[in-house]
Protein backbone atom coordinates (compact mmCIF):
# COMPACT_ATOMS: atom_id res chain seq x y z
CA UNK A 1 0.00 0.00 0.00
CA UNK A 2 1.52 3.67 -0.85
CA UNK A 3 2.45 5.53 1.90
CA UNK A 4 3.11 9.00 1.60
CA UNK A 5 5.03 10.16 5.11
CA UNK A 6 6.98 13.40 6.54
CA UNK A 7 9.51 13.12 8.34
CA UNK A 8 12.62 14.74 10.17
CA UNK A 9 16.48 13.06 8.72
CA UNK A 10 19.16 15.29 9.75
CA UNK A 11 17.40 18.55 10.16
CA UNK A 12 15.28 18.43 6.85
CA UNK A 13 12.53 18.10 6.66
CA UNK A 14 11.61 15.34 3.79
CA UNK A 15 8.42 13.54 2.33
CA UNK A 16 8.69 10.36 1.76
CA UNK A 17 6.57 8.26 -0.65
CA UNK A 18 6.98 4.31 -1.23
CA UNK A 19 5.17 1.19 -0.65
CA UNK A 20 4.82 -0.09 3.18
CA UNK A 21 4.10 -3.99 3.50
CA UNK A 22 1.89 -4.68 6.78
CA UNK A 23 3.52 -6.88 8.78
CA UNK A 24 2.55 -10.94 8.41
CA UNK A 25 1.73 -13.18 11.35
CA UNK A 26 3.77 -16.08 12.52
CA UNK A 27 2.57 -19.66 11.73
CA UNK A 28 3.38 -22.66 14.93
CA UNK A 29 6.10 -25.03 13.32
CA UNK A 30 4.48 -28.36 13.38
CA UNK A 31 6.39 -32.21 13.79
CA UNK A 32 7.07 -31.76 9.58
CA UNK A 33 8.70 -28.87 10.29
CA UNK A 34 6.11 -26.87 8.57
CA UNK A 35 5.66 -22.96 9.88
CA UNK A 36 6.56 -19.51 8.97
CA UNK A 37 8.67 -17.16 11.68
CA UNK A 38 6.22 -14.04 10.40
CA UNK A 39 7.77 -10.52 8.89
CA UNK A 40 8.01 -7.33 10.66
CA UNK A 41 6.89 -4.20 8.50
CA UNK A 42 8.65 -3.42 5.70
CA UNK A 43 9.05 0.00 3.84
CA UNK A 44 10.37 0.72 0.54
CA UNK A 45 10.75 4.38 -0.63
CA UNK A 46 10.23 5.14 -4.33
CA UNK A 47 10.25 8.88 -4.11
CA UNK A 48 12.03 11.22 -1.67
CA UNK A 49 11.31 15.04 -1.59
CA UNK A 50 13.03 18.21 0.14
CA UNK A 51 9.78 19.64 1.60
CA UNK A 52 9.74 22.82 -0.29
CA UNK A 53 10.67 21.40 -3.36
CA UNK A 54 9.27 19.28 -6.03
CA UNK A 55 12.43 17.54 -6.90
CA UNK A 56 12.97 13.86 -6.36
CA UNK A 57 16.45 13.09 -4.30
CA UNK A 58 16.18 9.74 -3.67
CA UNK A 59 19.43 8.71 -6.77
CA UNK A 60 20.86 11.41 -4.50
CA UNK A 61 21.31 9.44 -1.32
CA UNK A 62 23.79 6.58 -0.80
CA UNK A 63 22.25 3.38 0.24
CA UNK A 64 22.79 3.78 3.61
CA UNK A 65 20.95 7.39 3.99
CA UNK A 66 18.07 5.53 1.95
CA UNK A 67 17.97 2.68 4.95
CA UNK A 68 17.95 5.12 7.77
CA UNK A 69 15.62 7.23 5.82
CA UNK A 70 13.10 3.97 5.45
CA UNK A 71 13.61 3.19 9.12
CA UNK A 72 12.55 6.61 10.48
CA UNK A 73 9.50 6.34 8.01
CA UNK A 74 8.78 2.77 9.78
CA UNK A 75 8.58 4.67 13.04
CA UNK A 76 6.35 7.52 12.07
CA UNK A 77 3.75 5.19 10.72
CA UNK A 78 4.00 3.03 14.04
CA UNK A 79 3.04 6.02 16.04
Amino acid sequence: MEKEVTIDYMGVELIVVGDYYEPTPSVQYDADFLGYPGDGPYFEANEIFVSDSNINIIEMLISLQLNEIEDLVLIKLEE
